[in-house]
């Protein structure tokens, strides 16, 4: 009888676990409603919360920068959401050949960037999760590449795909490491082809791809791609 009520016990604490394992946490945090608003920001670098330090989430649309019909670089749209939930959007020329300061987590990055504007805070619920999320994701998770392919989303009808301008787009975890720097843990990247997005590279972890969901999902993305494919076609 003993050993039976043992095994219950176990068993009884596997089910627990495996059902947890799935499970969403209670929200527990400070309950607030999300600011939207969209404001334009003159100097980015007067802004205390903007720093790669701060930096939990982004997601980037890139174009090529064309002068005198030739490449010169990229130009990079990039939606940003920081540790008090705080969202930014901004513009940023990069020259072929010239150091990345924004993948390389270079805060002097923010003085050369242009077309900021803040675009509000996320709720309390969604920071809350967006933290957990983040917390709960490996790092040294797998990819797997060119594996899906999507039809083009609702909120993305405006992007004028036979246009060669724009080459990919993509979002990203920004993470601590263990000599203290920042670095770029990539969720998700994708392509247009035609009339088709191809998915070329995805984390095969669930909690990165929740954490996305949270900023592709919400007012200020869909706010973020009225500003920069406003008048695209």
């Amino acid at each position: 009888m003993k050993n039976r009520n043992i095994k219950s016990i176990i068993f009884g604490f596997i089910i627990i676990s495996l059902l947890c394992s799935g499970c969403k946490p209670k929200y527990t945090g400070e309950d607030y409603e999300a600011i939207h608003t969209c404001e334009v920001v003159e100097d980015i670098t007067q802004e205390e919360i903007v720093s790669f330090e701060n930096m939990l989430i982004r997601y980037r649309y890139t174009q090529n920068w064309i002068e005198e019909c030739e490449k010169v670089g990229n130009i990079y749209y990039t939606l940003c959401i920081f540790s008090d939930g705080s969202v930014y959007c901004i513009k940023e020329y990069h020259k072929s050949g010239s150091e990345h300061l924004f993948i390389n987590c270079n805060d002097e990055v923010w003085q050369f960037v242009t077309d900021v504007y803040y675009l509000g805070k996320l709720s309390g619920e969604d920071l809350f999760f967006l933290n957990f999320y983040i917390s709960e994701v490996n790092f040294e998770s797998d990819y797997y590449f060119r594996e899906m392919i999507d039809t083009i989303p609702t909120s993305e009808e405006n992007v004028n795909l036979q246009d060669e301008a724009w080459i990919s787009c993509g979002g990203a975890i920004v993470r601590e490491m263990e000599n203290g720097d920042e670095e770029h843990f990539s969720v998700e990247a994708r392509r247009h082809e035609g009339d088709r997005i191809i998915i070329t590279l995805r984390t095969y972890d669930r909690n990165a791809i929740k954490a996305m969901d949270i900023l592709t999902e919400s007012w200020f993305y869909e706010k973020w791609l009225e500003l920069i494919f406003e008048g695209a076609e």
